[in-house]
C-alpha cells in the first residue's frame, strides 16, 4: 500500500484525496531538542575529523536547536553553514546569519508558528 508523506503542513489531509487512492496519511511529529541536540552532537563529532568546528559553542548549538522547530533537516542544514563559516566571523554574526537563514525559509508559514 503506498503512504503519502505531507511535510511542513499542520493537517495533511487538506492536500490528500482520499477517494484518488486507497492510501494512508503519516503525520510526521517533530522531534524533541534533546533529540536535535544530539543529532548535532553526534554530527559535529563525525566533522571533527575533517572540519573546522571551534565556531559550535554552546550557544550556537542553542540557537540552532531553537530554530530548527523540531526538523533534524534544518537543524544539520544550519550546522552546516556554521562549519563553513569564516573562521575570522564573530559568533553574532553567525547568530544572526542563522537566524536570517531560517526566517527566509519559514516566511510562507509565520502564520503558523513564530520560534522567537
Amino acid at each position: 500500500m503506498p503512504v503519502c508523506l505531507c511535510p511542513s503542513n499542520p493537517r495533511p489531509s487538506l492536500f490528500y484525496d482520499r477517494s484518488s487512492a486507497p492510501c494512508r496519511v503519516l503525520v510526521l511529529e517533530r522531534l524533541t531538542d534533546p533529540d536535535i541536540h544530539l543529532i548535532l552532537t553526534r554530527a559535529i563529532a563525525r566533522a571533527k575529523e575533517t572540519e573546522d568546528v571551534t565556531h559550535t559553542t554552546p550557544a550556537v548549538l542553542e540557537h540552532i536547536v531553537n530554530l530548527s522547530l523540531g526538523d533534524a533537516r534544518t537543524a544539520l542544514s544550519l550546522l552546516e553553514l556554521v562549519l563553513k563559516a569564516s573562521s575570522t566571523a564573530s559568533e553574532a554574526s553567525i547568530l544572526a546569519t542563522l537566524k536570517r537563514t531560517t526566517i527566509s525559509r519559514l516566511t510562507p508559514y509565520l502564520h503558523w508558528v513564530l520560534p522567537f
